[in-house]
């Protein structure tokens, strides 16, 4: 789908690639609905570049340690897997915070 330009926006995050699909947020429109995403600041970016006219909203952890302790409580991650997580938690919610542009 990357390569036929079916994505609105798409971003590789944490070794794994997420993306939402132009052919779904059409439907949806068509449908005279509101889309409800769930995406990253990455993906914030690149959708808002595409529809300047959407609203979002950021959802923080209430701290760097609740954050750590809810991913060890899902027991989905690898040890190397959380490292990478938390090691790019902090930069992507100080940016989420200075784009005051989208957020």
């Amino acid at each position: 789908m990357i390569k036929e330009d079916a994505f609105i926006e798409y971003c590789e995050v944490h070794g794994n690639y997420y993306g939402t699909a132009k052919q779904a947020i059409t439907k949806i429109q068509e449908e005279k609905c509101i889309p409800l995403l769930d995406i990253d600041i990455q993906g914030a970016i690149k959708f808002q570049k595409a529809f300047p006219q959407s609203n979002f909203v950021a959802i923080f952890p209430t701290s760097y340690d609740t954050l750590k302790q809810r991913l060890e409580g899902r027991g989905t991650e690898t040890e190397a897997s959380m490292k990478k997580r938390l090691g790019n938690a902090k930069p992507e919610l100080d940016q989420m915070v200075s784009r005051k542009d989208i957020f």
